[in-house]
């Protein structure tokens, strides 16, 4: 990676709006009364018997945890107990390791674990999720902390209990900022709120009618004649609608979200919660985020951390961006160098679509590479090699560095099947171009770039899923296409007719073709009669025996029949050997 010195150029900047110029938006007032329970997500026939809920011994072990994180105790405790699970392995985000040994301990008493396993790999997000090397190690049931169910429990090898940790914060608190922040009342959203704007002929005029009603030896008549003047005014005049908002935060806070809607519903009725499937309304991942479509006038997030709303942000340049920090108690506006980041992803991608010798990196920490997009780009770059293109070389790493990666000079331009996060944020730090999958096909030509036009007729199946519509706001460097197909980013010729928003989609279920999504499966073939034959219990059966990851066993003789006949190949890293044919998550472990 490169030095202090060197570090790319920061794009996030957020400023404090707060009210009297310094402090919290809103005071802290009185706690009001207690807000009603959350309501659940998943309504289950199965439920947590009493003699679990109702255990002493287990409430006062389970108080050692913070009161307003929900980590689920009772739930865990009988899910492990149903599965008779003895050794259980349990994985948390950074943020929530040091509350690892606590709830090993509480399972190995009241659970009766015989081994907790503690997995301690860096844990991102939910892609995460390493059930592979929970099966490894033995374990019967892997308890993955802090996010959703990205990875579906029937793609995990072994079984998976996701506990999404659901934070309790102060509701009236967030309520009370927006209202400030967005005055809901008519003409209130062009006041004195945080969208700017004027007011001031209103206030002048209320003045003067003041100034008219408190004149010397006025009857009551004239106020009553000016009264009806005044109400007859206003009907004529056209009411200031409320403020058109959006809300959405982290998974942690998904039910305060859900809370802070239902207050501020009645005061702005074109309020709205988004949802990217499979993702729970309002829930937005560093990849994943939701493309608002209807007219929004800001998007309140609620996150401690900046990393999850800036998705949200790339995929909707043009919506104003308020973060609510629920442990500062304050509420920011966030903006993000848009031009810079398009222009910095626009000039890796014309570096790499003329280069000879290419790189595919799949991820293996947990299940952030997925095997099916690896082979998507190795078919791509197959394709281009039968026209003439150059060699591809395919490593597996757990770590994307400049080290490791600067370690192979000969490749030209790499593209990472992990995180898209992680060329987007740091890809100025490699001395090769490392693209995302999306970035990819765009220098392969198989999908249009985002500043591209559409093609006629709406495109294909591979065009970008995450459009906006309209012009793109946030700017470009480069303009137009250029002669060079689009990839020239210092070209200025004309711009596009109908561009689209740089797509956030990775793990969207209608993602575009790059999307690592498990929870799709690929299209039919054959019109209705293929439909119809995927719906059939004889093809489900044939899908679910595919999708099995084979033995390792398997796996090891395929090695050793594939490098008996050829002593250099017997010499060759792991990596070759395993990239010979398509990967099975299975054989990761191996």
């Amino acid at each position: 990676m490169a030095d202090d010195g060197d570090a790319p150029p920061q794009r996030f900047s957020g400023s404090a709006r707060a009210a009297g110029g310094g402090g919290a938006l809103v005071p802290h007032a009185a706690p009001a009364a207690p807000a009603p329970a959350p309501p659940h997500r998943v309504v289950r026939q199965q439920q947590v018997p009493d003699s679990i809920l109702q255990d002493p011994g287990l409430a006062a072990a389970a108080a050692a945890l913070p009161g307003n994180y929900n980590f689920e105790v009772p739930k865990t405790v009988w899910r492990v107990r149903s599965a008779g699970a003895r050794v259980v392995a349990l994985q948390f985000p950074e943020g929530l390791l040091m509350y690892a040994c606590v709830i090993a301990d509480i399972l190995t008493r009241f659970a009766g674990v015989a081994h907790a396993l503690i997995l301690g790999d860096v844990t991102f997000g939910a892609c995460c999720v390493d059930d592979l090397s929970a099966a490894a190690l033995g374990a019967d049931l892997l308890v993955h902390y802090g996010h959703s169910c990205l990875v579906p429990l029937d793609v995990t090898v072994i079984p998976c209990l996701y506990v999404f940790v659901d934070i309790a914060i102060d509701v009236d608190h967030l309520v009370d900022s927006v209202r400030a922040a967005f005055p809901p009342r008519a003409g209130g959203a062009a006041g004195g709120g945080a969208l700017g704007g004027g007011g001031e002929a209103q206030e002048q005029q209320q003045a003067q009618q003041e100034q008219q009603g408190q004149g010397q030896g006025q009857c009551a008549d004239q106020q009553q004649q000016l009264l009806t003047a005044d109400l007859q005014q206003q009907e004529q005049q056209p009411q200031e609608q409320p403020p058109a908002l959006v809300l959405a935060g982290t998974i942690q806070f998904s039910s305060a979200v859900q809370l802070a809607r239902a207050r501020l519903a009645p005061d702005y009725p074109s309020l709205s919660v988004p949802k990217c499937r499979p993702l729970s309304p309002g829930e937005v991942l560093g990849c994943t985020a939701p493309v608002v479509t209807q007219p929004a006038d800001a998007l309140v997030f609620v996150a401690d951390g900046r990393f999850h709303l800036e998705a949200m942000m790339i995929a909707n340049p043009r919506l104003p961006a308020f973060r609510y920090d629920p442990y500062g108690r304050r509420l920011t506006r966030e903006t993000y160098d848009q031009a810079g980041m398009r222009a910095a992803r626009r000039a890796a991608i014309a570096a790499a679509a003329g280069a000879s010798r290419w790189g595919l990196v799949l991820g293996t920490l947990g299940r952030q590479g997925n095997p099916r997009t690896l082979e998507l780009l190795r078919t791509a770059l197959a394709e281009r090699r039968g026209g003439g293109g150059g060699r591809v070389t395919v490593v597996l790493l757990s770590e994307v560095t400049q080290a490791k990666l600067g370690a192979m000079p000969s490749v030209e331009a790499w593209v990472q099947v992990a995180c898209p996060r992680l060329s987007i944020d740091w890809g100025e730090g490699f001395a090769a171009p490392v693209l995302t999958p999306y970035e990819a096909l765009v220098a392969l030509r198989r999908v249009p770039g985002w500043w591209e036009a559409a093609p006629a007729g709406g495109g294909s199946g591979d065009a970008p899923g995450a459009g906006g519509g309209g012009g793109d706001a946030a700017g470009d460097a480069g303009g137009g296409r250029g002669d060079g197909g689009g990839l020239n980013p210092g070209a200025a010729a004309a711009g596009p007719q109908h561009p689209t928003d740089y797509p956030m989609d990775y793990y969207a279920r209608d993602g575009g073709a790059w999307s690592s999504s498990y929870h799709r499966a690929p299209p039919p073939r054959g019109g209705a009669a293929g439909r119809a034959r995927a719906r059939s219990p004889a093809a489900r059966a044939r899908a679910a025996a595919a999708a099995r990851p084979r033995a390792p066993q398997r796996a090891r003789r395929a090695r050793q029949r594939s490098t008996s006949s050829c002593p250099e190949r017997a010499a060759a890293s792991h990596v070759e050997l395993l990239v010979a044919r398509p990967l099975q998550h299975g054989e990761l472990a191996v």
